[in-house]
């Protein structure tokens, strides 16, 4: 689809005039993965703003907490997702596309069963409400230049750790 439109630049453009239009919607699933395009472009930091400001702005405790009609739960889990700070894009690639997550420490509890129980943590290193960029990511310790993550790194358990900032920082560097 990049390169239909003409490449990461016309791309990123397109995805801006279609922001700036107001044409988002966060209760819409057919937009639910459109702030995670920013990634396959060079432009994460976007991604990063445009998710949190939703997640924050759009949902809350409240009596008008979450937007429009859950549909059996797809907007209550575009917000976890975006909450913990990943999401799949297109299910069946095996990767989910990472972003800022709202919280310090993120720990899913793997199933035993099929993936012994390990649990894969996600921490956020500095984060607050002015640091919503990742700066640097580690995987098990190791730089972690991508933008997103394989669902098989995810269930061998383990810690992405992401270094947070008030600003678009270098990543992913690559």
């Amino acid at each position: 689809l990049v390169a239909l439109i003409g490449g990461d630049k016309a791309f990123a453009s397109r995805l801006d005039e279609f922001f700036a239009g107001g044409h988002y919607t966060s209760d819409n699933q057919p937009d639910f993965h459109v702030p995670y395009l920013y990634n396959y472009v060079g432009k994460a930091w976007r991604t990063q703003e445009l998710v949190t400001g939703y997640v924050r702005s759009e949902f809350g405790a409240g009596p008008k907490g979450l937007p429009g009609n859950d549909d059996a739960g797809s907007t209550s889990a575009w917000y976890l997702f975006g909450a913990m700070g990943f999401y799949p894009v297109a299910p069946a690639s095996g990767r989910y596309q990472l972003t800022s997550p709202i919280f310090d420490r993120v720990a899913l509890r793997l199933d035993e069963l099929h993936h012994g129980g390990e649990a894969f943590i996600i921490e956020a290193i500095d984060r607050s409400e002015e640091n919503i960029y990742i700066q640097s990511a580690a995987l098990n310790g190791e730089p972690h230049n991508r933008t997103w993550l394989a669902h098989e790194e995810m269930v061998r358990g383990g810690t992405l750790t992401l270094q947070m900032g008030p600003e678009p920082g270098g990543w992913p560097s690559l």
